[in-house]
């Protein structure tokens, strides 16, 4: 009797996963995600894309474009030609360049087959994730998720997710940063991070606004900076710095809280191979991990968050649900200086 409800449980548990599949119609991010290095396309094993393929593009500062890929080759065959003729070379003839290249882009985890894009990214050096494929009624973010600082006072989000904030991060003074990401008319998925700060000292501030200034001269040229000394410093004097912050970070679609991690930064304190943040109003928020899409193969019941994550010698990218702890793609690409 215990083998046959044993039995009954398992054949049940197929049937479940078997249904959830049928109702993303199968998809798999494993075989149909692509990373992009500096408007390159990295093919890797497991995984197949052809000449005039579309895809989806999700990409850090630009909005989710769908484009064509170009260009596919052989990584092998395209590292045998490139190191043949040199970067030289092979940067001065465009044509060549264009199909070859990015070998250069690669260099630290060449994948199976190289590609470009058509159209080309905004910025020479877009990093992000292309996926082919997705089903006709997934849900899609869209917009670059910019930033929109917001006061903490009488602040709409907070209410939503006030019971869930520790003093950790929050005080009458803590920051607030609000990233929308739209997903249909009236809908967005929301990025809300909530910083309790601690502030430089008066002594920390001068000692910090006298190393800008030191900074901010060795780009001008001698003659110039007496004319720029003033105006310089009156931005500086203006300026908030940080040395430390606590974050609450929470991600919401409509009054639905997906998500939330406790984040802790020191300025000075490395967050990933030799990148330490040096902390102030503007960047406090602006972790290594970010956000650059949102999707949902069910109409928004989970969603699946895009992220890249840009260290001083590597791209970690992943999709992860959102409203849960499963990682549906991963990959680190190692980058050499």
């Amino acid at each position: 009797m215990l083998k046959f409800r044993y039995l009954i449980f398992c054949l049940s548990a197929v049937l479940i996963a078997s249904a959830a599949a049928r109702a993303q119609g199968g998809f798999s991010y494993e075989k149909n995600t692509f990373i992009v290095y500096f408007e390159c396309l990295g093919i890797y094993p497991g995984t197949s894309l052809k000449s005039g393929e579309k895809i989806l593009y999700f990409s850090i500062g630009e909005s989710p474009a769908v484009v064509k890929s170009d260009y596919v080759i052989n990584a092998k065959e395209a590292e045998k030609r490139f190191d043949a003729l040199g970067f030289g070379k092979v940067y001065a003839d465009k044509p060549l360049w264009a199909e070859i290249g990015c070998v250069h882009s690669f260099r630290g985890g060449m994948p199976e087959s190289l590609a470009r894009m058509t159209p080309a990214p905004k910025e020479s050096d877009s990093i992000g994730i292309a996926i082919r494929g997705l089903p006709a009624d997934a849900w899609i973010s869209s917009g670059k998720g910019e930033s929109v600082p917001m006061k903490i006072k009488d602040n709409p989000y907070l209410e939503l997710v006030r019971r869930l904030v520790t003093n950790d991060c929050y005080g009458p003074d803590s920051l607030i940063r609000v990233r929308k990401f739209p997903i249909r008319p009236g809908r967005a998925i929301i990025q809300l991070d909530i910083g309790k700060v601690k502030r430089l000292s008066p002594e920390q501030r001068k000692r910090k606004i006298e190393e800008e200034m030191r900074n901010k001269q060795s780009l001008y040229e001698k003659r110039a900076w007496p004319q720029e000394k003033k105006r310089v410093r009156r931005e500086f004097e203006k300026k908030d710095f940080f040395e430390s912050v606590e974050i609450c970070r929470f991600f919401l679609d409509g009054k639905r809280v997906l998500k939330k991690t406790k984040i802790s930064r020191t300025t000075g304190v490395e967050e990933r191979v030799d990148v330490a943040p040096d902390l102030n109003g503007e960047n406090w928020a602006d972790t290594t991990d970010t956000a650059i899409g949102f999707i949902s193969l069910n109409q928004g019941k989970d969603w699946d968050i895009v992220l890249a994550a840009v260290g001083w010698e590597g791209v970690y990218y992943s999709i992860q649900k959102l409203n849960g702890s499963a990682i549906r793609y991963e990959h680190s690409l190692y980058t050499y200086h």
